[in-house]
């Protein structure tokens, strides 16, 4: 497996060298091509030259910002290793906080750390010092040319660090129209008694996913020529409010939820 990126843990004064792996596999999606209906050969996108337009090979492409209108500053990998030099290769552990107080809406993909060379005895403290604690690290380090905020915890014999969203990259229910209504306490009895109903420790081996199985069958099907049966289906209709209690009563007599 490949490492994402290399770099140091700066935890105090001591650093220490780690390697960072996804902990997390792409989205397994079916893929699909775009095709030109006539012959079915597959479209593919140029890199066309706005001005020659012409193809442009990979070597002659360069990155660039738009500071003004069409007119446009190059920057290369020298001018990105200016900014923040000292930083690009270290992961800088600022502060340490309890788990609970990191709301979920700020946590992004995981990424699990490996020690580097010579590594295991200070990742072996940093690990056990973070158990020990019961808390987790704050930190940042540029990936990709983005400066991320970052959680590290641990996760059994090893650290995990997770990208945290930045304040300003997070939509706040109040932003949404949301209106305030008071439900009595006799209905919200009704709902909790289902949701105590329906509790169960999670398994994420419980879980699968079926649309993709379904697709894929379907695609089996049709290149063997089989003929497609379409079964249509009521859409859902929204529940109207008379009907939410009797309705929520009912769901608490079976045995699962479809």
């Amino acid at each position: 497996m490949r490492a994402n990126w290399s770099g140091f843990i700066r935890f105090g004064l001591i650093n220490i060298p780690i390697k960072l792996y996804n902990a997390s596999v792409e989205e397994k999606q079916v893929g699909f091509r775009l095709l030109h209906q006539k012959d079915h050969s597959p479209i593919y996108y140029k890199r066309i030259c706005e001005k020659e337009e012409k193809v442009i090979p990979y070597e002659d492409i360069v990155t660039g910002f738009e500071y003004a209108k069409n007119t446009y500053v190059v920057i290369d990998e020298k001018d990105l290793e200016h900014v923040h030099k000292d930083r690009t290769r270290t992961i800088q552990i600022f502060s340490f906080a309890k788990q609970e107080e990191i709301d979920p809406m700020y946590i992004d993909k995981p990424h699990f750390l490996e020690p580097g060379a010579r590594a295991a005895v200070g990742y072996s403290l940093i690990r056990d010092s973070l158990q020990k604690a019961h808390r987790i690290a704050i930190g940042k380090y540029i990936f990709r040319n983005k400066e991320h905020l970052i959680m590290l915890r641990t996760e059994k014999e090893a650290l995990l660090l997770n990208h945290l969203r930045y304040a300003d990259e997070v939509i706040r229910p109040a932003s949404l129209h949301i209106p305030k209504i008071e439900i009595q306490e006799k209905d919200v009895a009704i709902g909790v008694a289902f949701i105590q109903q329906m509790t169960k420790p999670f398994r994420a081996t419980q879980y699968r996913d079926t649309y993709k199985e379904e697709l894929l069958h379907m695609i089996q099907e049709k290149v063997k020529g089989k003929e497609q049966k379409i079964t249509k289906k009521q859409k859902p209709k929204p529940t109207k409010n008379e009907e939410l209690i009797p309705l929520l009563e009912k769901s608490l007599h079976r045995e699962k939820i479809q």
